[in-house]
């Protein structure tokens, strides 16, 4: 799944989540857009829009988003990881910050960061930056 189709899903699953009752005409933008620009303003607009949430409901929605394997409202917040899933979205490493960055989160303690998916890939591409330096 790429930035974009992650990115929709995100949107799609966190409007479905709090019962927005949105038509088909409404929804069509976000469903048919190609732009990585505008889902990415409308994933932090929903992140914002969710600030205000309880610890249970973040919990629950995070859950949600997890299973269906897509960025979490937890994540979304970590402007890091907006950084590093658009990084491993874009199937390459392009510059020593970008390569420390996927490195942080390869290397972090904290396991339920990224994916296993993710970690798979950002490996991969650090492989494939280091041999190419």
């Amino acid at each position: 799944m790429d930035e974009i189709e992650k990115l929709r899903g995100f949107v799609l699953t966190t409007l479905e989540y709090i019962k927005l009752d949105m038509t088909e005409e409404a929804l069509r933008p976000i469903q048919t857009t190609r732009s990585k620009k505008g889902l990415r303003m409308a994933a932090n607009d929903m992140a914002e829009t969710y600030e205000d949430l309880k610890e249970v409901q973040i919990a629950e929605l995070d859950a949600l988003l997890k299973k269906n394997d897509l960025p979490t409202i937890s994540q979304m917040y970590n402007k890091k990881y907006r950084k590093f899933l658009s990084i491993i979205s874009s199937a390459s490493i392009s510059s020593d910050n970008d390569f420390r960055l996927v490195s942080s989160f390869v290397g972090s303690v904290d396991n339920d960061l990224i994916s296993s998916k993710e970690r798979d890939i950002a490996e991969r591409l650090m492989a494939n930056y280091e041999s190419s330096k």
